[in-house]
């Protein structure tokens, strides 16, 4: 999957623009239990979403696709997104761990007139997305 995964990220980067909206699918009307994310970015959109089977992630450039049983919440003004929100897509990180499995995303989000940034990293575990600050 790994090729696959990175031709995405680095097809989505190279015309991502900034980060308008950012959308959560949840199980069971869990917010806890994220289990894709979807970013709307002013030239594309990017959706990150969890393969359960072997807890990796899954690098899409379309829309949000909920599976039975997830609905669908917008996250743009809760943290870590509210910061990013305007910001350019700088860097892309796809994560693979020891065993070989993609099951993480970094991403850094900056503007660089005022020099902030705002970087998270995304892990698949126990089939749902963790948001690391």
């Amino acid at each position: 999957m790994s090729s696959s995964n990175l031709t995405k990220i680095q097809e989505i980067w190279n015309r991502a623009g900034v980060l308008t909206n950012v959308y959560a699918a949840i199980f069971n009307s869990d917010p806890e239990f994220i289990t894709a994310l979807s970013f709307d970015l002013s030239s594309t959109s990017m959706t990150l979403q969890v393969e359960s089977c072997y807890d990796e992630v899954i690098v899409n450039g379309h829309p949000l696709v909920l599976e039975k049983d997830e609905t669908v919440i917008d996250v743009s003004h809760k943290s870590p997104w509210k910061n990013a929100l305007g910001q350019r897509m700088r860097w892309v990180w796809l994560l693979t761990n020891q065993q070989g499995y993609e099951d993480g995303i970094r991403i850094e989000f900056t503007n660089p007139d005022e020099k902030t940034q705002i970087t998270t990293c995304l892990i698949v575990c126990a089939s749902r997305i963790c948001i690391i600050n």
